[in-house]
């Protein structure tokens, strides 16, 4: 799993790259392995420590993923959201 240091480089380079539903989303994803932030899940889940744990916290979002219409009510792109969160998670494992 990327340690704390690149973690926090995805993280302030998100920053840098505007603000919409999907980069929150994906800085979401990030301030949660980073242990900053409540859970990007409804599971109740650990902050991952390793590549496994990061496989099972993808298999729980994609799992959500399936039970949630594709927008919210205020027009947010929920699945886009979930993808992209997922998306950070399989960037976090390795090295």
């Amino acid at each position: 799993m990327k340690d704390k240091y690149q973690l926090k480089r995805k993280e302030d380079e998100l920053w840098e790259s505007g603000e919409d539903e999907v980069t929150r989303g994906k800085r979401d994803a990030i301030s949660f392995l980073r242990g900053e932030l409540e859970p990007i899940t409804d599971a109740d889940v650990a902050v991952p420590q390793s590549d496994e744990d990061l496989d099972n916290l993808i298999a729980i979002l994609r799992t959500e993923k399936e039970g949630i219409p594709e927008y919210s009510l205020f027009g947010d792109p929920n699945w886009k959201i979930t993808d992209a969160q997922i998306e950070i998670c399989e960037w976090a494992k390795g090295s």
